[in-house]
């Protein structure tokens, strides 16, 4: 079985500046790391990135049954217990095409929904 800090150690060979890496325990909800690499405070500009990276996360959420695509702001408000920003009836489907109508000034709608995909 492969151990937590064989695969840490592969970011040694990474052609990067700045690694920082973790890895968690399943189900810890406090995030405690088993073992880590490099600085874990270390802010990254992920830039663009981060929407594949926040698209990922959402559909290992879809894969698990936390919620469907198809379930609105509203819907993962309840079944998370969290209050969720934005249209209420937006699903998670159009958040995630941009087709909500939700711009990059605010959490509002400046269009109607899947009337025009709207990228920041």
């Amino acid at each position: 079985m492969t151990q937590p800090d064989d695969v840490l150690a592969e970011t040694g060979d990474w052609p990067v500046g700045t690694v920082a890496a973790a890895v968690l325990r399943s189900g810890d909800s406090a995030g405690t790391p088993v073992a880590a690499t490099g600085d874990l405070h270390h802010v990254f500009d992920l830039a663009s990135v981060s929407k594949l990276v926040s698209a990922y996360a959402v559909l290992i959420a879809v894969s698990e049954g936390c919620f469907s695509l198809e379930d609105t702001v509203a819907d993962v408000a309840v079944t998370t217990g969290h209050d969720v920003d934005g249209p209420q009836d937006a699903t998670v489907r159009e958040l995630l095409s941009h087709a909500s109508g939700v711009g990059f000034r605010g959490r509002d709608r400046e269009k109607d929904a899947r009337t025009r995909r709207i990228y920041s």
